[in-house]
């Protein structure tokens, strides 16, 4: 039990094991002003939402938002979603026509449709990152002989009809999420759709290695990988986990998301450990506080 705990704990970074399946949908119709704001105030707050999704929302790549890779649970508090419910509430403050000409309230409207598109690319994104990473646990758990040896355990069976039965879950899961929600985002959903089948590709390639491992194989492998071997080897081989911290964490860690988080982080400053009270980042929060407004 205790191998088992320490195991996913180094297993987990970016990503957890306890998998929500299901996204509530983004909704308006509980959103209501708690209190009255001056015109001057609503105005400030539209058009820094409007300026905001032209700048920040969706990245110059594959339509992307920044694609937050946090647990699944947590995918109402990623900055899209603040945002998205940010323009709800203003939508439904009783001065925004007093406050904001036709054309700026029209504008609003239009942003609130772009952030909508990064929120459910980032909820896409989250649930693909969460599911796979589940999924390498079950791989984990059963073709990972020199992690067993490395706490001082036997080496487990070589099952891999549990990783078949997984990917295959894993893979209708996450395809069929994706058809749910790709209305949003068409362009993000066709890239994250290849990116499943590959990842899936990925994992038949690894059973397909499974079947023809012998215990001398193994043991050639633990000698040369040590304690990261096997995983690291099929990463290196079929692409199918991403990278492989020296910790034996699994890290998503593809091309697009690094791109784009290069370009959120530091292109556009939306790194929260700016002290600058008027950072990029800082600013943001401060405009979408929409359970304050």
């Amino acid at each position: 039990m205790l191998k088992k705990s320490i195991k996913k704990l180094l297993a987990v970074t970016l990503t957890t094991v306890t998998l929500v399946t299901s996204a509530m949908p983004v909704s308006a119709s509980t959103l209501t002003p708690k209190k009255s704001h001056k015109d001057s105030e609503v105005q400030e707050r539209v058009l820094y939402l409007i300026d905001a999704a032209d700048d920040i929302a969706i990245s110059p790549w594959y339509d992307a938002p920044y694609l937050d890779s946090g647990e699944f649970s947590y995918r109402k508090k990623i900055n899209s979603y603040r945002a998205l419910q940010m323009c709800n509430m203003l939508l439904a403050t009783p001065n925004l026509d007093s406050a904001c000409s036709s054309e700026t309230v029209a504008e609003l409207k239009k942003a609130r449709n772009t952030w909508k598109s990064a929120c459910y690319a980032n909820y896409m994104y989250m649930f693909y990152n969460q599911v796979w990473s589940d999924t390498a646990i079950v791989a984990d758990d059963n073709v990972y002989p020199a992690y067993r040896t490395y706490f001082g355990t036997k080496p487990g069976k070589n099952d891999y009809n549990k990783v078949q039965k997984k990917a295959t879950s894993s893979y209708n899961r996450v395809k069929k999420y994706i058809e749910k929600y790709q209305k949003y985002n068409p362009k993000f959903a066709a890239w994250l759709t290849r990116m499943n089948k590959n990842k899936y590709k990925g994992y038949k390639n690894l059973v397909a290695e499974l079947k023809k491992m012998t215990s001398a194989k193994e043991k050639k492998i633990v000698n040369r990988w040590g304690t990261v071997e096997f995983v690291v080897s099929v990463d290196e081989t079929y692409k199918c986990f991403g990278r492989v911290a020296r910790d034996n964490s699994i890290i998503c860690n593809d091309t697009l998301s690094t791109k784009v988080g290069t370009w959120y982080w530091t292109t556009k400053g939306m790194t929260p450990f700016n002290g600058s009270k008027n950072s990029p980042h800082n600013v943001f929060m401060r405009n979408t506080k929409y359970t304050a407004w």
